[in-house]
């Protein structure tokens, strides 16, 4: 499933990568900035965790948890 964008309602597409993707939204507007955060409720994630050290799980713009990914590196 993919995953859900968060404040700014839904777009008209949302194609993502590992790494970057590209938003479209239904009108023109004036968000999200350049530099602005953008927030997501993951969908499904298959690869991607295991290519990081650690993950952040952030409340109110704060991390709050920080989790190793025991598994890094360990893909044979």
């Amino acid at each position: 499933n993919e995953p859900e964008l968060v404040g700014f309602g839904s777009p008209k597409s949302l194609k993502l990568s590992a790494e970057h993707g590209t938003i479209t939204f239904n009108k023109p507007n004036d968000f999200p900035k350049i530099g602005e955060k953008i927030e997501f409720i993951p969908g499904y994630s298959d690869s991607i965790v295991f290519l990081h050290d650690y993950m952040y799980g952030i409340r109110n713009n704060r991390i709050e948890k920080i989790w190793p990914i025991l598994g890094r590196g360990k893909l044979h």
